[in-house]
C-alpha cells in the first residue's frame, strides 16, 4: 500500500456546529430561525413574535433529553436544532442539582463538585447533539447571553472582556464542540476630541457578528470567512451559511 491510501479528503461536507453569544436583545433568536427548516429546544421563553418550530418550553433537564431524543428516533425533516439558550439550560442543571444535595445553591457545595456534577449532564447533552449532527445530518445551533468579565493578561495591564455567560467548566466543553463561535454586538463608532477627557460613542443600531478572538470577546471559526458579517434585517444564519459553503 502507498502512503496516500492512508490519507483521508474531506470530500463531504459536514453541517455547522455553530455557538451564537450576544447581549439580551441583540436578534440571537431572530438570526437562528432563518436557518434551514429550525427546530427549537427552548429553555427560556424569549421567541417572542418569531414562530419557528418549537418543543414546549423545558423546565427540567429531563425535558431536554426527551426533546431531543424524539430528533434521534423519530422520523422528521428537520434540518437544524437550536437550543435557546444553554446558560439558561445551565441554570436548570444547577437548580436541580442543587435540590438534590440538598443545598440552596450549586456554590455551596465544597471542592467546587457541584460544577463536576454539571459536567457530566452537559455532556449528555453534546452526546446527543452529536448523534442529532453525525447521524441525522442537522446543523447545531447554540444560543447563549454574554457577561463582561474581567481578564487576568499575563503579558500586561488587565482588561475588560465578554465571555460566554456559563461556568468556565461547562464553557470550555460547549466551546470545545463548536466549529465556530460568534460574537453578536452593535456596531460602535467611537470619537474623541482634542483635549476632551473622554470618548463618545454612537452606533445607529448596526449589528455584526464577529468570527474571531480578539481581546474584548471570545470567539472562534473554523471556516475561512470574514472577521466582521454584517447582520442585516431579515437575513440571519443562511447568510453565515452561503459563506461556509
Amino acid at each position: 500500500m502507498s502512503f496516500e491510501d492512508f490519507l483521508e479528503t474531506n470530500e463531504k461536507r459536514e453541517p455547522p456546529r455553530i455557538l451564537l453569544h450576544g447581549s439580551h436583545g441583540l436578534g440571537k433568536s431572530t438570526w437562528a430561525s432563518i436557518a434551514p427548516n429550525p427546530i427549537f429546544i427552548q429553555t427560556e421563553s424569549g421567541l417572542g413574535e418569531i414562530k419557528p418550530k418549537r418543543f414546549p418550553l423545558s423546565e427540567t433537564v429531563a425535558d431536554v433529553y426527551k426533546n431531543i431524543g424524539l430528533l434521534i428516533n423519530e422520523d422528521h425533516d428537520f434540518k437544524t436544532v437550536v437550543v435557546d439558550t444553554i446558560d439558561w439550560w445551565e441554570a436548570i442543571v444547577h437548580q436541580e442539582i442543587a435540590i438534590e444535595k440538598g443545598v440552596e445553591s450549586i456554590s455551596d457545595i465544597g471542592y467546587q463538585k457541584g460544577y463536576d456534577y454539571a459536567i457530566n449532564r452537559h455532556v449528555k447533552l453534546l452526546s446527543g447533539l452529536t448523534k442529532l449532527w453525525s447521524e441525522k445530518g442537522m446543523a447545531v445551533i447554540l444560543l447563549a447571553h454574554n457577561e463582561i468579565k474581567p481578564y487576568n493578561n499575563p503579558e500586561g495591564e488587565n482588561y475588560d472582556q465578554f465571555v460566554i455567560k456559563l461556568h468556565k467548566k461547562a464553557a470550555k466543553k460547549f466551546e470545545e464542540f463548536c466549529d465556530a463561535i460568534l460574537f453578536l454586538n452593535h456596531k460602535a463608532y467611537i470619537t474623541k476630541k482634542d483635549g476632551a477627557l473622554k470618548a463618545k460613542v454612537t452606533g445607529s443600531g448596526e449589528r455584526s457578528i464577529f468570527t474571531q478572538p480578539r481581546p474584548a470577546f471570545t470567539a472562534k471559526c473554523r471556516y475561512d470567512v470574514p472577521f466582521e458579517i454584517p447582520v442585516l434585517k431579515g437575513t440571519g444564519f443562511k447568510d453565515f451559511l452561503k459563506l461556509i459553503k
